[in-house]
């Protein structure tokens, strides 16, 4: 009792000293007539409730006796107003009045016409079957609601099923607790949801409570029927129902109207057995609905329907229950119905069906296939959902199904063929396909051919590449096909997922070499690519490279990828072997060798040239000018090219060697690098030949027993900060005194004056070198010195009038020259002019500064001695 009043009704009061009366059912079926007052003690308030206590079988035979008439001569106001002090609750004695109430007379009074009534008796019912109230509302104080509930109550049980009377309940406030509350607008507020209305002063406007035309039909035949009538039909409907619910629970409102018409045996249209259809399933599924006896009226309808070829809407809450059934009647009304459903019809059916599982009925596999019997594969109603129906059926592995799987799958996009081959994959792990999942599979695969952005990603790759040695010769094909013309030719990097997939599938690569390898597969150039990155690697010797050019000899008609790398890994071997120390005979060597070997090599023509040229340039860019004038040796003909700058330039002085060394008494061409005469030479490589020329002269006196004064000569001359060049005789004698100490000068060995561009046309080097001359001085020096002397004494003879360095500075200092003029007038030396051969060497004036960056030059490798005092400016 306790749960039912306690002091959360509090609000249901307007105010203190009002009070409720309520009927209500406790929680093992006692029924409460109970009268409950606000009170206040000492400034709190409390509910004090009293009731009548009746039990549920008491309460059973007065509504159904009366429709609860006897219990309106209850009195209220002789209910105890206090506890007594015993534990144990007074009985009181009850007879139930003999006074029925006119049902008519209420109605008047509560102008409850015809169509009020139905809406009152649509209100209760609809409460009833439902977990709702029938709210009535009123402008009527609190005090006056007890006797309009106990009355309105009266006439809505004369409506009920026998069934419901016993549950229904009542309250004088608005306690949606109860089946039937009041609502009053001057006290009290709602305890609870709000619950169905009903204007009982018809001051107020609802919305109408929507029903269908049958149920507003019978509702109306309730109201309008006479006493005897109404009863008479309500225990049709009773006897009807009963089948369905003995004791009436889960009894829905679509099965009351359904008890009125097919209780009553009328017949039904297509239409009206398809709405009472819809209202039987909505209550299908109460807790105490006998499922059996409900599955024979829904075949009595559904062979109504069936009659008239027509489709319900409810086929799909048809079919669910099919699925459960074990009426064969209505599972034979259902099989027949399906055979009438439209497309439209059957294909959302199916949709719903595939959601279901195996494990909640067999009979789904059975449904599935009589559906897609009935629709065409290409129907567009199977569009939003022929991925699912193929997962259904792999799931299933109901293999039957996959020729129609396959057919319905052509209208798929790529994306959407993808998710279903991703999905399929992903379900498939730790397991072999079943033999939908491949009859499904590989056909899918192989439609994604021609198709853009077909490929998986790497991941689903993965699981489809590592069972390629488990799967059939056939999908063997599809797979490594699927690889070769979609993966790879989509892949961003093609050459390194062949190399992925040698590694980490080496059967599904076996497959793919052996379409690759094909000379006349399209693909071939992928499969260079591969056989470059794979085959050819940095570091290779000849060897190796000669091995890998024999197993993949097809390439070397191409000139594509592989033939180039093989050439640039070939040149790679050659310049490692290529010291710049070493001698020139021993670079020449090795780069001959290295382009002897390209005919092993089976390079094509141009491919060949091409290496021949580069191996070339790196032969000369690693050759040092001190090599070729120390030790210079034969070049072969094929190596006389160059395509590097670098290159070029040592080319251009080697053959300005060979030709100076043809003809050592032509200087011209080797003083022009040396003096930057217009040449492309960097001061660096300037110096270094300048400083190795001691060596050439060397060479030339063991090899062709010539002493050349002017390399000595050329060597001592270099260039100072100022622009200036200073030539230091001193230098050439102590190199003369060098050779001689290293027996490098014959005994027989004569280098006259006569042998020296420098020494004939100079003057004041002739003056200069006689100061380095003594008896001390090596043999051939002295000679010169004598020469030297009687060459002076010759020329002072014949008063030939010179010029000295000052005085032809002098002259010439106002006279401007152009770079052409210097140039042209290079080696041509007048008599006024004794510095003419030098300005001839050097392309320009002395007193002009050349154009290259300015450094001291140091000794030769030789001998690190300190520069003499002597010599002179030419400034």
């Amino acid at each position: 009792m306790g749960k039912l009043f306690n002091d959360t009704m509090n609000p249901l009061f307007g105010k203190v000293g009002q009070s409720l009366f309520t009927c209500a059912i406790g929680e093992k079926g006692t029924i409460f007539l109970s009268r409950s007052t606000l009170r206040s003690s000492y400034g709190r308030t409390a509910m004090f409730t009293h009731s009548y206590l009746l039990s549920p079988d008491d309460y059973e035979v007065l509504m159904e006796g009366s429709s609860g008439a006897s219990l309106l001569s209850l009195s209220m106001e002789d209910m105890l107003y206090t506890q007594p002090a015993s534990s144990n609750l007074p009985t009181l004695s009850f007879v139930p009045s003999n006074d029925i109430p006119d049902l008519d007379v209420l109605r008047k009074k509560y102008q409850l016409d015809d169509a009020r009534y139905a809406q009152l008796l649509l209100g209760a019912y609809r409460a009833m079957t439902t977990s709702a109230s029938l709210c009535l509302y009123t402008k009527r104080p609190l005090e006056e609601t007890p006797v309009l509930v106990r009355e309105l109550a009266y006439c809505i049980a004369e409506g009920l099923l026998p069934m419901l009377k016993k549950r229904l309940t009542y309250s004088s406030a608005a306690d949606t607790r109860m089946k039937v509350c009041v609502s009053s607008s001057v006290g009290g507020h709602t305890l609870g949801k709000s619950g169905i209305p009903f204007d009982v002063d018809q001051g107020r406007s609802f919305p109408a409570i929507k029903i269908d035309s049958m149920s507003d039909t019978f509702f109306r035949a309730l109201a309008h029927a006479s006493v005897l009538e109404r009863h008479a039909m309500l225990d049709k409907m009773q006897r009807w129902l009963s089948d369905l619910s003995d004791e009436g629970s889960g009894i829905s409102l679509g099965m009351v109207v359904a008890a009125y018409y097919l209780s009553s045996g009328q017949s039904l249209s297509n239409e009206e057995a398809a709405r009472l259809l819809a209202n039987l399933l909505s209550g299908a599924k109460g807790s105490g609905v006998n499922q059996q006896a409900l599955d024979q009226v829904l075949a009595h309808l559904i062979d109504i329907i069936n009659q008239g070829h027509a489709c319900p809407n409810t086929l799909p809450q048809l079919v669910e229950r099919y699925l459960f059934s074990v009426n064969p009647n209505y599972e034979r009304a259902v099989s027949q119905l399906l055979t009438l459903a439209p497309v439209f019809a059957c294909a959302n059916l199916l949709q719903t069906l595939i959601k279901l599982t195996d494990q909640r009925s067999p009979k789904i596999k059975e449904l599935v296939l009589q559906l897609l019997a009935l629709i065409p594969p290409n129907a567009e109603e199977l569009a939003p959902f022929i991925s699912d129906l193929i997962l259904w059926a792999v799931r299933q592995d109901v293999t039957e199904l996959s020729d129609s799987c396959l057919q319905m799958s052509g209208q798929l996009s790529v994306d959407q063929k993808k998710a279903l081959l991703c999905t399929i994959l992903d379900e498939a792990q730790g397991r072999s396909f079943r033999m939908c999942e491949s009859a499904i599979l590989f056909p899918l695969i192989n439609s994604l051919a021609n198709q853009p952005n077909a490929c998986l990603d790497d991941a689903h790759n993965a699981m489809l590449y590592e069972r390629f040695p488990s799967l059939s010769i056939k999908e063997q094909q599809i797979v490594a096909g699927y690889c070769l013309f979609i993966c790879i030719p989509l892949s961003k990097s093609p050459v390194p997922l062949l190399q992925k997939i040698a590694l980490d599938y080496p059967p599904l690569f076996s497959a793919l070499a052996f379409c690759l390898r094909n000379p006349d597969n399209k693909m071939l150039d992928l499969w260079e690519s591969y056989q470059t990155d794979t085959l050819l690697k940095k570091g290779m010797g000849y060897e190796a490279l000669e091995a890998a050019c024999q197993s993949a000899n097809i390439f070397f008609t191409t000139n594509g990828p592989f033939e180039k790398k093989v050439g640039q890994l070939w040149l790679d071997c050659l310049e490692r072997q290529l010291d710049p120390n070493a001698s020139m005979q021993e670079l020449v060597g090795l780069t001959s060798q290295s382009v002897q070997r390209l005919e092993q090599a089976r390079f094509s023509r141009n491919s060949a040239h091409e290496v021949t040229c580069e191996a070339a340039d790196l032969m000369w860019t690693h050759l040092s000018y001190r090599s070729m004038l120390s030790e210079p040796s034969s070049v072969p003909e094929h190596l006389m090219v160059s395509q590097d700058p670098r290159a070029t330039e040592k080319l251009k002085f080697f053959r300005i060697l060979c030709k100076f060394i043809k003809d050592p008494t032509d200087i011209t061409a080797l003083s022009g690098i040396v003096f930057n005469n217009g040449s492309s030479y960097s001061h660096r490589d300037r110096n270094e030949i300048r400083e190795h020329l001691y060596d050439l002269c060397c060479y030339l006196i063991q090899t062709q027993r010539f002493f050349s004064w002017d390399l000595l000569i050329l060597r001592s001359y270099t260039q100072d900060e100022d622009g200036t060049y200073d030539y230091h005789c001193r230098m050439v004698a102590e190199d003369v005194e060098q050779m001689e100490e290293d027996g490098l000068i014959p005994d027989n060995l004569h280098a006259p004056l006569a042998s020296s561009s420098f020494l004939r046309e100079d003057e004041e080097l002739r003056k200069e070198m006689r100061k380095f001359i003594n008896y001390k001085s090596p043999r051939i020096l002295q000679e010169l010195g004598e020469e030297l002397k009687s060459f002076s004494r010759s020329r002072q003879q014949k008063n030939q009038p010179f010029e000295t360095p000052k005085e032809s500075r002098k002259r010439e200092a106002p006279e401007e020259h152009t770079e052409h003029d210097r140039r042209s007038s290079g080696g041509e030396r007048t008599a006024k002019s004794p510095l003419g051969f030098l300005q001839g060497i050097f392309g320009h004036k002395p007193s002009s500064p050349p154009p290259s960056t300015s450094v001291l030059f140091g000794n030769d490798s030789h001998q690190q001695k300190k520069r003499g005092k002597g010599g002179k400016h030419l400034k």
